[in-house]
């Protein structure tokens, strides 16, 4: 319940975590073994049978009375090592080398009093009471100061050097009820008796509600306010339904293991297959495309192969990477009229190419790829150059970790510099200067009010290139492109007016999705938020993503033309790494640095480096013989202020922050859930729940910032704020990201052990619950820890009262005949004993509807006991009806939230056809409406069905067309779990 993972299965072997000592770990297999002792740890793997390198990790006896050492080695060599010194009460992290990278001293009540890092500034922290509550922090000139109650509550934090200071309001229990952010924005949230969230209202008093409240074999997250949404977890926290207040439906299956199986959504069904050496995914889409990933593993559990391919029209585009290690590949891109993977690499070849990066392999710094090399003077620089040492790309960063200058070498000409100013007392970006060709220079400068927001930026002249107005939700109301930007309590963009006297605006479906700005521009949605189609005027575009949220392909149905985004990085399975553009006949494969940021590309054998600032927006392209081709300037969100173009366009679809850009609507793709965000406006196009609600197996939800987690539209502030992300980077908790800051990081550097699915199927070798981060960095981050006074995370309150039917009962289901066992801890429980044990759940479930099957014996003992006072206590309300054939239905209905539906006498099939068939009538009503409005609102956009113009004009004036019938697609009696859902149906022609 803190929440630590306590116990993890593995393919052959269980790692178990002790719950009293987290740091003891045992695992068990055949092929690996561990020796554990009171004060001596060592996790060792074999290489013998499974893997090529070995992994230690052994925490030594203390080398004398006061100093304890731990080391990480990989193939004996040590890695890293963690000594603490009790005498000085001081955490030190040395490098392979011997030197110091962290410093860590603390105060004889081990609170952490300065984080030192060589060659940048110290971080020094101070505490009053005692040394119970941290005073103050300080680096460099900036610093901020906390207060407290007589409580000791956080009252005020408050930012010297004219920033606004943020302050907390409480009722009766240690956690705020009240945040106010400088003079005006205030956040209120309702709590229950224990202190966890109920409701938050927003600074324009417009209120959201949550609730997580114990439902049949599992619990459920109801939000309301912009609407009602509602997820859905099983009893093993899988999340396994979304519910949406208007036609969409998520639906999640898994095996016993855990293990997704199938998502059904929006008509569209993704399977998953887990075979020995094989996993595959398969994507069906509505309209016949297919898409499917195979991936394909060797005898040590190592990715070989990863295989893709998207089906559309009888043709095959085909992407073949083979792995020789975690951090090369080979690329085949093939067209083909056919698939066979028995002879695919006898296929014939549009494109073969390598991509390879190489690291050192104590450092984990990278060294080079396929297309530059880097190098590490100091810990301040880092020089990048092409292999025919033409192009000198440096790197340089300031005491506080900063980028501090860029400059771009030709053939040892300057061609280029640019430098950073900050304003170290406020942590702010102040100033840019360009200086190109060492003659023409020009700066950009910022402006901030005292709440760190950008207010303007100008040139060097002092004309004013933007400015920014905001609201009380933080949201943007007033930029020089858009004088008035309204939106409504929910955060919602309802009207923009531009500089140009154009009125824009918005209109959204019931869902929250944007539907159309100013009728012109229609968006349409899947129900996991990710844009399907886009149409303005003649102007159509097809998005297709797969299982991860990644977008796949851009299409062009008019024309034909299509972009196909491939991701060969197995470490950052988020990167893209080659795009085809079907149009020009070009492959562009792309090549990013030492912190993932862009580095350059290739099309056709031709080279073009990228120089980028500290959040990866490409600010200057060059060609490899010098000339500069392309300079951007981005505003506060990443729109484009400034672009000039100093030869032919380059195709290069990149922006801010290194997002991949769609010019076509002047936005960028998220990189962690796939989402769009306007450049201009700084909004998603859809509401953005936080992840914690949203993840596939998670514990209790929580939030973290309600200002911004219930702004569900507005972005991040760590998206675009390059201070944000600094100031947060300051105070992380984690060692690893410590190290990560320091650009130290050994992740990519040894394969097998490190990246076996073994470990971590999605070879992330060093997420939180990953073997050498749990085994190595959580035993780090117990001794450095501090308790950032206003990091809160909020509960959301679990719905318990005294007419809770649920407190001391619970439903389950056996799998796998889905019978009913009902458990009671109270005395008065004889009738729901008698009424739910030994009966069968049928798989025919809605929103808040459960249906069952009870022996007609059962209903004869229930009838004494129909009348019970226990039921007004309760709310419940129980009616009942005998039918022609001498059955009995049975509603049950406890406190307006869940009906249970209980037929007694009849048979599982045929009661399940009942079902079915009734769902079916009500589908093909509710279908055809759809449709028809769908065509109506929408100029006659299709939306999952392509219609011919006549059928339109029928289905218009008839509501149906004549020749074409509802079914459903996926039969109810093999899929029971998506039986309901809206989507599962297709148009079948008559015979």
């Amino acid at each position: 319940n803190q929440p630590r993972l306590v116990r993890r299965d593995l393919s052959n072997s269980t790692i178990i975590t002790s719950s009293l000592n987290p740091s003891v770990k045992l695992i068990s297999s055949s092929n690996r073994s561990l020796t554990l002792k009171n004060r001596h740890q060592t996790i060792e793997f074999n290489s013998s049978s499974k893997f090529f390198n070995s992994l230690v990790y052994s925490v030594l006896p203390y080398d004398n009375e006061h100093v304890r050492s731990c080391h990480l080695k990989i193939n004996n060599n040590i890695i890293l090592t963690m000594l603490f010194d009790h005498s000085e009460n001081k955490l030190i992290i040395q490098d392979y080398k011997q030197n110091e990278i962290l410093t860590m001293i603390y105060s004889d009540k081990y609170r952490l009093k300065s984080i030192n890092t060589k060659g940048f500034l110290p971080i020094s922290y101070t505490y009053k009471d005692n040394d119970q509550k941290l005073s103050s922090w300080k680096i460099g000139s900036y610093y901020e100061e906390f207060l407290y109650d007589t409580r000791g509550r956080l009252i005020e934090i408050q930012r010297f050097n004219d920033l606004s200071s943020i302050k907390y309001s409480y009722g009766h229990g240690e956690q705020p009820v009240g945040i106010t952010y400088g003079s005006q924005s205030n956040v209120m949230l309702r709590k229950d008796s224990t202190g966890s969230v109920t409701g938050i209202i927003m600074p324009n008093q417009a209120e959201h509600t949550l609730e997580y409240r114990t439902y049949f074999n599992g619990y459920r997250l109801i939000y309301y306010g912009l609407h009602t949404q509602i997820w859905e977890y099983d009893s093993k926290s899988n999340l396994e339904r979304i519910y949406f207040p208007f036609q969409r439906l998520i639906t999640f299956k898994y095996d016993e293991n855990n293990r997704l199986i199938y998502s059904f959504t929006d008509g569209c069904k993704t399977s998953y297959e887990y075979l020995k050496s094989q996993k595959q995914i398969h994507i069906a889409y509505p309209r016949g495309q297919i898409y499917e990933q195979i991936y394909e593993y060797n005898n040590n559990s190592l990715l070989n192969n990863l295989i893709d391919y998207y089906y559309d029209k009888y043709s095959y585009i085909i992407s073949y990477i083979k792995y020789n290690s975690i951090n090369s590949f080979e690329l085949r891109f093939i067209f083909s009229k056919a698939y066979e993977r028995n002879f695919l690499e006898n296929y014939s070849t549009n494109y073969q190419l390598s991509y390879q990066l190489n690291y050192n392999e104590n450092s984990g710094y990278l060294q080079s790829n396929s297309f530059v090399r880097l190098t590490y003077p100091t810990i301040y620089e880092c020089f990048i150059k092409d292999y025919s040492n033409s192009i000198t790309i440096s790197r340089r960063i300031d005491e506080y970790k900063r980028l501090k200058e860029l400059n771009l070498n030709y053939k040892n000409q300057k061609r280029l510099t640019i430098e950073f100013i900050y304003n170290n007392k406020q942590l702010l970006l102040e100033q840019i200067k360009i200086t190109l060709n060492e003659l023409e220079k020009y700066s950009y400068t910022y402006e901030y009010d005292n709440l760190k927001r950008l207010i303007s930026i100008k040139n060097q002249n002092q004309n004013s290139i933007d400015y920014y107005q905001y609201d009380l939700n933080n949201n943007l109301n007033s930029t020089k492109s858009y004088p008035s930007i309204q939106y409504n309590q929910w955060n919602q963009i309802v009207q923009i007016a531009t500089n140009e006297n154009l009125t824009l605006n918005y209109k959204y479906d019931q869902n929250g999705f944007l539907h159309a700005i100013s009728n012109n521009k229609l968006y349409l949605f899947n129900s996991f938020g990710l844009l399907i189609k886009y149409k303005y005027n003649q102007l159509v575009i097809d998005y297709i993503y797969d299982n991860e949220q990644r977008l796949i392909m851009k299409l062009y149905p008019i024309t034909g033309y299509y972009l196909r985004f491939i991701y060969g990085n197995q470490q950052q399975r988020r990167m893209i790494t080659h795009i085809y553009n079907s149009q020009l006949k070009l492959l562009t494969i792309i090549y990013y640095d030492n912190q993932n940021n862009l580095i350059g590309f290739e099309q056709n054998e031709k080279k073009y480096f990228l120089l980028t600032d500290d959040v990866g927006s490409p600010l200057f392209m060059y060609d490899n013989n010098g000339l500069l081709i392309q300079e951007k300037f981005y505003g506060l969100y990443g729109q484009i202020v400034i672009e000039k173009n100093y030869n032919d366009k380059v195709f290069f679809p990149f922006g801010f922050t290194g997002l991949l850009l769609d010019e076509d609507l002047n936005c960028v793709f998220d990189k962690i859930h796939g989402k769009l965000f306007d450049l201009n406006l700084g909004r998603y196009l859809v509401p953005n729940f936080p992840l914690t609600w949203t993840n596939k197996q998670t514990y209790l939800p929580n939030m973290n910032n309600p200002l911004h987690d219930m702004n569900l539209y507005k972005i991040s502030d760590e998206i675009y704020n390059v201070n944000e992300i600094f100031f947060q980077q300051l105070h992380n908790n984690d060692i690893l990201s410590q190290l990560r800051n320091l650009n130290y990081d050994f992740t990519s550097t040894h394969d097998s052990v490190l990246s076996s699915p073994y470990f971590n199927n999605q070879n992330i070798i060093l997420e939180e619950n990953s073997l050498i981060y749990s085994s190595f960095f959580s035993y780090f981050n117990e001794h450095y820890s501090i308790s950032y006074p206003n990091k809160f995370t909020y509960s959301i309150a679990h719905i318990e009262n005294d007419n809770d039917f649920w407190i001391n009962r619970t439903l389950s289901v056996k799998s796998p005949n889905q019978q009913i066992e009902f458990i009671s801890f109270t005395s008065y429980d004889d009738l729901f004993s008698t009424l739910f044990n030994q009966s069968f759940l049928i798989p025919y479930r809605k929103q808040n509807h459960v249906y069952f099957l009870q022996n007609l014996n059962s209903f004869q003992q229930l009838k004494s006991h129909l009348n019970q006072p226990l039921f007004r206590q309760y709310k419940i309300n129980i009616r009942y009806q005998t039918n022609t054939n001498n059955l009995v239905d049975m509603d049950l209905i406890i406190a307006n939230t869940t009906t249970f539906h209980i037929k007694f006498g009849s048979t599982y099939d045929q009661e399940y056809k009942y079902l079915i068939d009734n769902n079916l009538s009500q589908m093909i009503k509710n279908v055809w409406q759809y449709e028809r409005t769908y065509l109506m609102e929408n100029f006659r956009l299709y939306y999952l069905y392509t219609w011919s113009q006549n059928e339109i004009d029928e289905l218009i004036s008839s509501g149906y067309v004549t020749n074409y019938t509802v079914v459903y697609r996926y039969d109810p009696w093999i899929y029971p779990e998506i039986i309901d859902d809206p989507t599962n149906f297709m148009f079948k022609m008559k015979t």
